[in-house]
């Protein structure tokens, strides 16, 4: 949102960096989209399991038809909801995110979590650019910055006193059901 360089964050990305900004090797040789589909299985969901690293190539791993479907769901310019959301072009959708709490990888926007936080947060970040100019002043250097010594420099001020108000994190829990239906 504050800078035009590519972002690093795989789950604000469009496609999702699950297997495109990394692959994740687990301590048995097991091969994940990504480090939340590794914890997943954990709990016996091999839902983003690509792979053994003994028994499969990377051409196997990258092309799988597991991977593919993955990036599919997390395409925002043509998921339902995504594609006419005002934050669309700065967002991503996670598809690890959405089966293991919805079932389904593409996932239903109005009851997302994930969506519901991400859009609260990009809403104070606009507001804050909009209406306090000192805030937005370092925000924008942040957003520039290239070397990690604004972490030390700029963070004192940030955040207000007494933390963010109450009010303004109200955006930030998912939806009730009764809200996402009306």
């Amino acid at each position: 949102m504050l800078s035009d360089r590519p972002i690093g964050y795989v789950d604000l990305r469009s496609p999702a960096g699950a297997g495109l900004g990394a692959l994740v090797y687990n301590y048995d040789g097991s091969v994940f989209a990504s480090d939340e589909g590794r914890m997943l299985a954990e709990t016996g969901d091999n839902a983003f399991r690509l792979g053994h690293v003994g028994q499969d190539s990377y051409s196997s791993l990258i092309l799988s038809d597991k991977l593919i479907g993955a990036i599919s769901s997390s395409l925002t310019q043509c998921a339902p909801e995504c594609s006419t959301c005002v934050f669309e072009s700065h967002c991503g959708a996670d598809p690890v995110y959405h089966h293991a709490t919805q079932g389904d990888a593409l996932g239903i926007k109005p009851l997302s979590g994930f969506c519901a936080r991400q859009k609260g947060i990009m809403g104070l970040l606009l507001d804050i650019l909009d209406n306090s100019p000192e805030d937005a002043a370092i925000l924008r250097r942040w957003g520039g910055c290239r070397c990690p010594q604004w972490l030390i420099h700029d963070l004192l001020p940030l955040p207000p006193r007494g933390g963010i108000p109450r009010e303004a994190t109200r955006s930030l829990s998912p939806p009730s059901s009764a809200e996402a239906a009306g």
